[in-house]
């Protein structure tokens, strides 16, 4: 039978802090573990022939499979334990420009226009335009597009601004003012180029 460990957003930083001892054992014990700004741990532990590791990112209650474990020298350990915390400062990083970019109100404007591109075995796209712009909402509307064949079972899509086909919905706008319409599918900004589509026999 197999042990399930909580949520690790559910536990408080010490709670982790116990569930990680309990995972790397009494290897480590007396081991005092270095923890990294985004919440991550390293444990050592050393046998003169053999270095061991344990590295624990962010808030994680297991152990990173990728560098846990032992090594042959302590160079080697070593190099193991930069590369997880270079790694670790790169996904920090990231973290903090999405939830940055998440607060930053949106720019959409009247007039601009929006298209999607779906599906499994065949790519969809439709165009839609904004038409009202409140705060965080925005109002699209379908437009109609043109098709022009580029080869076997494929084409290429170019909006027509202002023919509508659609009747109006109201939207809030997301990062990088992308717009869900649909469970299946999100509208980003046209990059004015014609969008490709295929289609499945």
């Amino acid at each position: 039978m197999s042990y399930r460990l909580p949520n690790p957003a559910s536990l408080t930083h010490d709670e982790r802090m116990q569930y990680r001892a309990a995972q790397v054992g009494s290897r480590y014990n007396g081991s005092t573990p270095e923890t990294l700004g985004d919440g991550s741990a390293i444990y050592t532990a050393d046998d003169g022939s053999r270095f061991y590791l344990q590295a624990f990112a962010g808030k994680a209650v297991r152990a990173c499979r990728r560098v846990s474990g032992y090594y042959r020298s302590v160079e080697s350990r070593n190099l193991a334990i930069e590369q997880f915390k270079q790694s670790r400062a790169s996904h920090h990083a990231a973290h903090l420009l999405r939830r940055q970019a998440a607060t930053r109100p949106h720019t959409l404007q009247v007039g601009d226009v929006l298209n999607t591109s779906w599906g499994y075995e065949q790519t969809n796209v439709e165009f839609f335009q904004v038409v009202a712009v409140t705060g965080a909402m925005a109002t699209l509307r379908e437009i109609a597009a043109s098709y022009t064949e580029a080869g076997f079972m494929s084409g290429k899509k170019t909006p027509h601004v202002g023919r509508f086909t659609g009747e109006p919905i109201r939207r809030r706008v997301g990062v990088s003012n992308t717009v869900k319409i649909d469970s299946s599918r999100r509208a980003t900004p046209w990059d004015g180029r014609p969008q490709h589509v295929s289609s499945y026999a």
